[in-house]
């Protein structure tokens, strides 16, 4: 048993070394495409593709994965979820239920409001920078209603 292990280390290690290469030349589409606030969705659609390909395979792939879906998710929801339940479905079993992962943020507030039905909630958030779109998201995505309370912290840009 010893002996099978060890030959299949030398096997996977090294396949496990060209995956990792692989997604290092994916990881500058990612990065240009959230600094630069890219939205062509066959761009996204087609690197999100590429990511799948590697994604359970190594770590660095599955994180640029969800920094991209996470990206995606205040503009293109329904195309952030799909690719999201695809990689579930995929990778089912990789992951620890109880670990954070895909949009945990608005889970999480759903789940409180679905435990606290009549109670208002305060929802605490960054930065802003005047850019209201990603906070509307989120509060539409969270059922919230004008009964919570939403504090935002730093330059909130209504100066």
């Amino acid at each position: 048993m010893d002996n099978l292990i060890s030959d299949l280390k030398k096997v996977i290690e090294p396949l496990h070394a060209l995956v990792e290469e692989a997604t290092s030349y994916i990881e500058p589409d990612v990065c240009a495409i959230i600094n630069r606030q890219i939205t062509d969705k066959k761009r996204i659609e087609k690197v999100l593709d590429d990511l799948l390909n590697y994604a359970g395979m190594c770590k660095n792939a599955d994180d640029l994965f969800k920094r991209l879906c996470n990206f995606l998710y205040f503009t293109d929801p329904t195309l952030a979820l799909a690719y999201i339940v695809f990689h579930l479905e995929i990778y089912d079993g990789i992951y620890d239920e109880d670990e954070d992962y895909f949009i945990n943020s608005i889970d999480v507030i759903k789940k409180v409001k679905n435990t606290m039905r009549e109670t208002p909630i305060t929802i605490i958030t960054g930065d802003t920078h005047g850019d209201f779109g990603r906070v509307e998201s989120m509060c539409a995505l969270a059922d919230t209603t004008k009964d919570d309370l939403l504090i935002i912290l730093g330059d909130v840009g209504i100066n």
